[in-house]
């Protein structure tokens, strides 16, 4: 369990332990009811982005109509549901005591004038979240092979198309010239 989720509060750690369980939970238990709204305010704000980032989510967050959202053993709807609870869990922290360093997983604690943490720390306003440092190259790589492979079965098809259309001028010259 990352350090942030685990200072944030039993509410993150019951997101955080469920998630890791395949579920990623929209509607809280009662005994968690405190982080409920702040819960479903994040998931309609900075979570939003962050599952618009990870299109196949667009309907988790639009609807929000079951309790409980299946990640199952798809590794990115997986690590979606972990970013959505890391974020949640560095947003509480943030309005908790703005003052306090955050500390991520696996780094040093440093401390951090709050208005330095960046826009996707400061709770309301438009959200700047930004994906994983290497997420963005990792997509444009993706879709640049889409649109390569794409590109070279269009050459592939231009190229039968001209053979077709060659393949048919020869049999008609043929049929002029009474050759067959």
């Amino acid at each position: 369990m990352p350090e942030s989720v685990m200072q944030a509060g039993e509410t993150t750690q019951f997101l955080w332990q469920n998630v890791q369980a395949g579920t990623l939970v929209m509607h809280l238990p009662p005994q968690y009811a405190e982080g409920q709204e702040a819960w479903k305010n994040f998931v309609r704000t900075d979570g939003l982005n962050m599952i618009h980032a990870f299109f196949q989510f667009m309907d988790m967050a639009a609807e929000q109509k079951d309790a409980t959202y299946p990640v199952g053993d798809r590794p990115h709807k997986r690590t979606l549901a972990e970013m959505l609870v890391k974020a949640f869990a560095v947003k509480r922290l943030t309005m908790q005591a703005p003052e306090q360093p955050i500390v991520a997983a696996g780094s040093m604690a440093a401390r951090v004038p709050p208005r330095s943490r960046g826009p996707m720390m400061e709770f309301g306003g438009p959200s700047a979240w930004r994906p994983p440092a290497g997420f963005g190259e990792a997509r444009v790589a993706r879709v640049s092979q889409s649109l390569e492979a794409a590109r070279a079965e269009e050459r592939r098809a231009a190229q039968r198309r001209a053979e077709q259309q060659r393949a048919e001028q020869l049999r008609q010259w043929g049929k002029t010239l009474g050759l067959g």
